[in-house]
């Protein structure tokens, strides 16, 4: 009697959806996503110091959450981290003109 197993087949890599983008678009959206993320980043800092009630706490995790997610974006799609980044911009500078 022999005892064959069944053969394993390789995962198939699964094609990604996405924009094709030049060289030069993708230079323009990674100088984007970067300008937007740094920031992003410095305004934290500054809220960071800042005495923050929960409404304000709560957009303030709303931007540390659209950061998360453009840098994890990053890689696979560059168009969808720009916006996320740059949506986190415009909250961000939002929660700072509050708090001043």
């Amino acid at each position: 009697m022999e005892n064959t197993a069944p053969a394993v087949q390789a995962p198939v890599a699964t094609p990604r959806l996405g924009q094709i983008l030049t060289p030069e678009e993708s230079k323009d959206y990674s100088r984007r996503l970067e300008t937007a993320l740094d920031r992003v980043k410095s305004a934290l800092v500054i809220i960071q110091g800042k005495r923050l009630d929960r409404q304000d706490k709560e957009t303030a995790d709303r931007i540390r959450s659209f950061v998360a997610q453009a840098e994890q974006a990053r890689d696979q799609d560059l168009v969808s981290a720009v916006s996320l980044a740059e949506r986190a911009d415009l909250l961000s500078r939002d929660l700072l003109d509050r708090l001043r």
